[in-house]
């Protein structure tokens, strides 16, 4: 008796662990009526039929999304499986998907990113913030000709990986923010193509910049890396850039940033270096940005001053902010 209910035991297990998830619902629009299933194996035509341009998908449990567990929905455009509690995603788990173009698996609990999930898929938005991501493989990314933005907020990853990105020639939005990231390796972006890029690198633990990460990166759009633990801004830092909309580096702790940071540089929009611990910023810089931002950093009022005195004698048009703890005397 005991042999048989073990045997039972085990095949209920391989049964259960065979399925995308026991009991949940989909919806076929954002805030339609929820329709639930159990037992489900796989999504597919059988299960839902044809011309869906929307499924929202919960389980109170799904660990593990197998290979072809999303499969042959030619009209499916966007797939929403946030909040199910997916620890694994295996190669393959999305196939057949010709129309997909936006993918959210926010708020689940993966750990990794494999190889060949992703890739070949023709999704353009891809959403991975709030899980528990430490790891990606070299090529989860590689080969999505149509991915414009791509969200790993909020995870737990420490390494940057240059190989990332292999012919995604349409990316232009990398959402980095709160992760543990410390160091960015040589060529750390050189798979990013498009001049329109902006990357967002937020609360990291970055303690200082490789001059060799960003070699070859000659025009951004924006590169945010406020909220880390940079001190200095090395000669060479951003050797190739020649021109930036925002270069966004507020609330570290910066004391320094060398005049031969950019040495390139033709165009800052916006250049923020608001609290920090600066004492000064070379003119040179200052008049390659329409706008510094120099608030909150106490000891730079005296060069303050200067730049500020120096744009209007030389009738520039570039503007230094700053605020009245930072100068009071100018702001009164």
């Amino acid at each position: 008796m005991l042999r048989a209910v073990v045997v039972i035991l085990t095949l209920a297990q391989v049964v259960q662990s065979e399925l995308l998830f026991e009991q949940g619902f989909l919806k076929f629009v954002r805030h339609g009526k929820r329709q639930l299933y159990t037992n489900v194996e796989r999504i597919d035509e059988k299960l839902i039929g044809k011309d869906r341009h929307l499924v929202v998908v919960r389980a109170k449990w799904m660990e593990v999304v197998h290979a072809r567990s999303v499969a042959n929905l030619k009209s499916l455009r966007e797939l929403f499986m946030a909040k199910c509690g997916i620890v694994t995603i295996e190669a393959g788990a999305f196939f057949n998907l010709p129309n997909l173009s936006v993918l959210h698996l926010e708020d689940n609990a993966l750990q990794e990113v494999k190889n060949g999930v992703f890739s070949g898929l023709s999704v353009k938005i891809l959403t991975l913030h709030r899980n528990e991501i430490k790891r990606i493989e070299s090529g989860a990314f590689d080969q999505m000709p149509n991915l414009y933005k791509i969200k790993l907020n909020s995870n737990r990853l420490k390494k940057w990986d240059s190989s990332w990105f292999k012919n995604c020639p349409q990316l232009t939005e990398l959402f980095v923010r709160r992760n543990k990231i410390n160091h960015l390796p040589p060529e750390a972006f050189r798979n990013l193509q498009s001049p329109e890029v902006k990357i967002y690198l937020s609360k990291n633990k970055l303690g200082a910049i490789n001059p060799e990460s960003f070699h070859n990166l000659v025009a951004l759009s924006q590169l945010y890396l406020d909220r880390n633990n940079l001190t200095l801004i090395p000669v060479n830092a951003f050797r190739d850039l020649r021109k930036i909309d925002v270069l966004y580096l507020a609330r570290n702790k910066i004391q320094e940033v060398n005049p031969g940071a950019l040495p390139k540089i033709v165009e800052i929009g916006i250049l923020d270096l608001s609290s920090n611990l600066l004492n000064c910023l070379d003119y040179g810089l200052v008049v390659k940005a329409n706008v510094t931002n120099l608030e909150k950093n106490e000891g730079a009022c005296e060069c303050i001053k200067n730049l500020a005195l120096k744009l209007e004698q030389e009738t520039k048009e570039q503007e230094v902010q700053f605020d009245g703890d930072t100068c009071p005397d100018l702001v009164q």
